[in-house]
């Protein structure tokens, strides 16, 4: 039989007081052996009333075996859940089983494990909890839970957060307040001795000043200069090329100048003696195929 996923679900934002069910992930996946704290969710409140479980026994038929799963009191000696399956004397098998039963508080939920006494081994073993909460166990959880305002009061009286007024012979509260007034104290004396700068001191700032401001304006108009002599020469350049578009080249009559001094050509000789060695080699190669015939 296939293992079934066990997992746990809850709603994170609880509009009013609910009741939250779940399953548990497969707290034997990694060992026989588990804590509780790293399978259940960390709610207030939480308690467990279920228990599936699943696994695969192998032994021989005619041996005694039998497969326990339990959990250890937290709170004390014992086991709050334990549960046996008798396998003597029969052969292996899968099993599945779940166990309902009263609600039993999370944190009495001790260290889990499922193990064999006799003969046998177990494999694919799959072991999830059945929990639930209510979202409203501690009321301060969410400002919808009922008795919310009654809650936050009473932890703001608690806490001293109510009805305090400030100790003005507190030593610290003292220091504090007299930190502030330095520091404001340091503010205007600053302020003062901008004041009464000497006259002398203000007027070689302002020399400085006017110097560098009229350097920054040379820089500024020597840049300019250059920008606006770049600008022209680009400007020029199509009348530069008007010279070669507008070019004019001398034309007229050009008159022969070759003149032949005899109107008549004379005919190739050697053209003539070819033309005789070809006529004869064709009657030699021609005679040559008649005797063959």
């Amino acid at each position: 039989m296939a293992a079934g996923l066990f997992f746990y679900c809850f709603s994170a934002y609880p509009l009013a007081s609910e009741i939250i069910t779940g399953r548990t992930s497969n707290a034997a996946a990694e060992a026989l052996q588990w804590t509780m704290e790293s399978i259940l969710p960390p709610q207030a409140g939480l308690s467990i009333n279920g228990l599936i479980y699943q696994y695969t026994i192998t032994k021989d038929p005619d041996t005694d075996a039998w497969v326990t799963i339990q959990n250890e009191n937290a709170n004390g000696d014992g086991y709050v859940l334990s549960y046996t399956d008798d396998w003597s004397q029969l052969p292996g098998n899968t099993l599945s089983r779940f166990l309902s039963f009263g609600d039993i508080p999370s944190a009495s939920m001790g260290d889990g494990s499922i193990f064999v006494t006799g003969d046998g081994t177990l494999s694919d073993v799959n072991v999830g909890y059945n929990f639930k909460f209510d979202t409203c166990i501690v009321p301060l959880s969410d400002p919808s839970c009922p008795g919310f305002k009654d809650a936050l009061y009473k932890w703001l009286l608690d806490n001293g957060l109510l009805d305090n007024s400030v100790d003005i012979n507190d030593p610290y509260y003292d220091q504090y307040v007299q930190e502030i007034l330095n520091r404001k104290a340091n503010a205007f004396d600053d302020e003062d001795e901008e004041l009464i700068e000497p006259k002398e001191e203000r007027e070689d700032k302002d020399s400085l000043e006017a110097k560098l401001s009229v350097n920054d304006r040379k820089m500024n108009i020597a840049e300019a200069a250059k920008q606006n002599a770049m600008l022209e020469v680009l400007r020029a350049t199509p009348t530069e090329f008007n010279v070669y578009l507008n070019a004019s080249i001398q034309g007229g009559v050009y008159e022969e100048t070759v003149v032949l001094e005899d109107s008549t050509l004379p005919d190739n000789a050697s053209v003539m003696s070819n033309l005789t060695q070809s006529t004869l080699h064709q009657t030699m190669v021609r005679s040559q195929y008649d005797l063959n015939q």
